[in-house]
């Protein structure tokens, strides 16, 4: 069921590493896909609510807006290894886009497994999971990462939305603001019948390993 089992030669502990951490990434997706469906929002509550809620506020909900949700999905990630004894680091890519030259951001998680070593996970494009051994790498090629800065979980205040505490104030309000534009312009009925049509109505998370 999960490709971690086949254990590659560089594995450190051989087929009993890949099968810890098959299970434990495997149980991470599972909380964040119970706690954050993906969901049409209006544009007020894009507005309001896009990249600014907490941990139990998105608990809360139980849904995430259906486009760009890796930060929403990520709270949850890095909530549900916190509360398994891990300490996650969260990395913080600022990126511009290569054809476009529009600024944007991506974040991801980096662990320390003292089986399986150190390993990421990433919310990529729509319901796709990324998880791959050793440290986060993007393999994209629309985009250019300007800035990389890494943030330790410990620091993080789960009671406060996490991207406010990995950027400084005024480059929050520009994401926001700049994504906000896009999102509410793009949020129309054909778009989400295309992401209907590509994942369905109750798609689940899609674990895809990158070893």
């Amino acid at each position: 069921m999960y490709p971690f089992l086949y254990a590659s030669r560089s594995a450190p502990q051989g087929i009993q590493s890949y099968a810890h951490l098959a299970q434990l990434i495997a149980g991470v997706i599972e909380h964040v896909d119970e706690n954050a469906r993906r969901t049409r929002w209006n544009n007020e509550r894009v507005a309001a609510q896009f990249i600014a809620r907490s941990a139990a506020q998105i608990k809360n909900d139980k849904e995430t807006f259906y486009m760009h949700p890796c930060v929403d999905l990520t709270t949850l990630a890095g909530e549900a290894l916190c509360e398994q004894g891990y300490s996650p680091i969260v990395v913080v890519e600022e990126l511009c886009w290569v054809n476009s030259g529009v600024r944007s951001g991506h974040i991801a998680l980096e662990v320390d497994d003292e089986v399986a070593g150190t390993f990421f996970l990433d919310f990529a494009r729509l319901n796709t999971v990324r998880a791959g051994l050793g440290r986060y790498y993007s393999g994209r090629h629309d985009v250019e990462a300007y800035r990389i800065s890494r943030v330790p979980w410990s620091s993080i205040d789960p009671q406060q939305p996490l991207i406010a505490q990995l950027l400084p104030a005024e480059q929050v309000d520009f994401f926001r603001t700049t994504a906000i534009a896009k999102l509410t312009a793009e949020n129309t009925d054909e778009t989400w019948a295309k992401y209907q049509r590509e994942l369905g109505p109750n798609s689940k998370l899609t674990l895809c390993e990158e070893l």
